[in-house]
């Protein structure tokens, strides 16, 4: 049976992260460190990151854009790896920061394959070893093993193209592991939930799974089918039947033939999830935010004076891209209002409270996040230690903690990852 110091499941951002940190350190002489990856490929999932140019962090404060059972839970990893330190663990990788006037950070290449390029490096020459096309299917613990010894059980889930041949089954011995397998989100980019099953398998539990940043699908999307690809700048909330509301979202939305996309809608796809009624809500649309009903009406009125012999279309035309408003003006009815006070008011009044009927969301398939996980309580946060099970570590979307898009989520992979790799290494050595 081999035997390592330290064995990380998972070569994602956290994996990566969590194997760069350990290997230069300058303290990490003496340990052998080991990596086995389910996929073929590592970090998939990071070259996909912000459409390709890696949006891997932001710059503001944390408080406010975590969820998860603790929200605060985030917050002694972020005291130690604050704005500063996160960029200069990237300039140590060589990676060069740019932040763009949201407090967004990218490579300042722009190009995600930078960072991925970056991560392998650094792991190739603090001479990790990192296996392919291996899936780690059982942890075991056995303290009379001598220092707490962990038994990690892998087969093959592909074929090892790497080395050529196929690995069946194998187990390796480990003094230390950090579980850094991500979440269940994207499957085609490697997302699974084996990470979970492994940590419940030494005495974790966690809570409910969920997509999150995610589209939506709506009831309706037939009849709002000619605004297909139509982006929209407005503010929505998710309403239960029960009449719970989510919190108010603003930003860019785009109609879909299925639904509603773009960063908006996704921050709202939690909240549908979260939703136990069987029968879903309603988005409410506020398709022109930076108005009041009373000024959108006076602005209408306005037009009337102006262009009296326009129609609807014609008099609101600056408002709306025409595929969705002549979709709007269809539902509304507005062939049967008069060009009128009360009339204007009917349209404003419904351009500020406009539903449509949710569907669902699209699943695990197309969601950027998984929302949930193994319960924070149960997790040292300043070292992300098992309470439950010594020297077992976790990492990034295995925890539950999610975060705002913006670079939040691979801020949390990245840091937890240096925070537990940092601390996996005190107590080894």
């Amino acid at each position: 049976m081999k035997e390592v110091d330290i064995l990380i499941v998972g070569a994602g951002a956290a994996g990566l992260m969590a194997a760069c940190t350990i290997a230069g350190s300058g303290r990490a002489d003496g340990l052998s460190v080991r990596v086995l990856e389910r996929q073929e490929k590592a970090g998939r999932k990071i070259l996909a990151s912000g459409n390709g140019r890696c949006n891997l962090g932001n710059s503001g404060p944390p408080e406010g854009h975590y969820r998860g059972g603790d929200p605060d839970f985030v917050l002694p990893v972020f005291q130690i790896v604050d704005a500063a330190k996160y960029r200069q663990i990237f300039l140590d990788l060589g990676v060069v920061l740019l932040e763009d006037e949201a407090g967004r950070l990218y490579p300042r290449t722009l190009r995600s394959d930078t960072v991925h390029s970056a991560l392998l490096n650094a792991v190739a020459a603090g001479n990790v070893a990192v296996d392919y096309g291996l899936e780690v299917y059982d942890i075991k613990c056995r303290p009379d093993s001598g220092k707490d010894a962990f038994f990690v059980s892998f087969r093959s889930s592909t074929d090892n193209l790497r080395s050529g041949s196929l690995i069946t089954e194998g187990q390796i011995k480990a003094k230390a592991v950090i579980i850094a397998a991500g979440g269940k989100s994207q499957p085609q980019l490697s997302g699974h939930d084996s990470g979970y099953t492994l940590a419940a398998a030494l005495g974790h539990s966690r809570t409910q799974l969920f997509p999150a940043l995610v589209p939506i699908e709506l009831a309706d999307a037939g009849k709002w089918r000619r605004s297909s690809g139509q982006r929209l700048r407005a503010a929505a909330c998710y309403l239960s039947h029960g009449g719970k509301s989510s919190a108010r979202v603003e930003g860019e939305f785009l109609f879909t033939d299925y639904g509603v996309s773009g960063i908006a809608a996704m921050e709202l796809a939690e909240a549908v999830e979260r939703d136990p009624a069987s029968g879903k809500g309603d988005l409410v649309f506020d398709l022109i935010p930076e108005m009041s009903v009373e000024e959108l009406s006076s602005f209408m009125m306005r037009q009337i004076e102006l262009h009296p012999d326009y129609n609807w279309e014609e008099l609101l035309n600056g408002l709306l891209a025409q595929d969705i408003l002549l979709v709007l003006l269809r539902e509304l009815k507005a062939g049967d209002l008069k060009k009128t006070v009360s009339g204007c008011y009917s349209i404003a009044r419904a351009m500020k409270e406009f539903s449509r009927p949710v569907k669902a969301t699209r699943g695990f398939k197309f969601a950027q996040l998984t929302a949930g996980g193994i319960n924070t309580d149960e997790i040292y946060p300043q070292s992300l230690e098992s309470k439950i099970c010594p020297r077992l570590y976790l990492t990034g979307e295995m925890l539950d903690v999610n975060g705002d898009t913006g670079g939040y989520n691979l801020r949390w992979a990245f840091s937890s990852a240096y925070v537990a790799g940092k601390n996996v290494l005190a107590v080894l050595k």
